[in-house]
C-alpha cells in the first residue's frame, strides 16, 4: 500500500510554497495561500490498484485521433487512494479532461472524492514547481504556473 496521510502531504506543501512563493504570478498566490489554510480532506474509504504516476508523460496518446494507446511506467504502482492518479490527470490535462475520464470510471465518485482530487492536484502542482525551481528540469516548473490557475481555481 502506498497511503501519505493528507495532513503530512499539506504539511509538505507549505514547506515547498515557502521556498517558492516569489515564483508564483502574484493573482494567485491568495488562492494557493487560501488552500494551505484549509483543513486537508477525510481521508479514502477504500483503496485500489493505481498507477500512482499518472501525469501527461505516461499517457500515450495517437495524435491523429486522440485516442489513448497506452500507459506507461507503472514502476510506482500500488494499492492507493484512485483520487492520486485522477488528480494527476486534473492537474496536467485540466478539469474537462478530469470530467470526461471519470464519465469512464466503473465506480461512483463523491464529493469527498472530488475534493480529494483537488486537494492531491494542488499538493502536486507545488511540489513539481519546487522540483523545476530547484534540482529538477525546468519543464516541471513551466508546466506548474501553466496548469495553477484551473487547478487553483476549479
Amino acid at each position: 500500500m502506498d497511503v501519505y496521510p493528507a495532513p503530512t502531504l499539506l504539511r509538505d506543501a507549505e514547506l515547498d510554497y515557502r521556498d517558492i512563493e516569489r515564483h508564483v504570478p502574484e493573482p494567485q498566490r491568495p488562492l494557493v495561500e487560501r488552500f494551505l489554510r484549509e483543513p486537508p480532506p477525510a481521508e479514502p474509504q477504500s483503496l485500489r490498484f493505481c498507477h500512482n504516476d499518472l501525469g501527461a508523460e505516461h499517457v500515450l496518446v495517437d495524435a491523429d485521433t486522440g485516442t489513448i494507446t497506452g500507459i506507461i511506467d507503472w514502476t510506482d504502482a500500488a494499492i492507493t487512494d484512485p483520487a492520486h492518479d485522477f488528480a494527476l490527470i486534473y492537474r496536467d490535462l485540466g478539469p474537462d479532461l478530469l470530467d470526461l475520464t471519470l464519465a469512464h470510471y466503473e465506480f461512483p465518485v463523491t464529493s469527498e472524492d472530488r475534493a480529494r482530487i483537488r486537494f492531491y492536484a494542488r499538493c502536486a502542482l507545488i511540489e513539481d514547481l519546487a522540483y523545476g525551481l530547484s534540482t529538477g528540469p525546468r519543464h516541471y516548473a513551466d508546466a506548474a504556473l501553466a496548469h495553477l490557475p484551473w487547478t487553483f481555481t476549479t
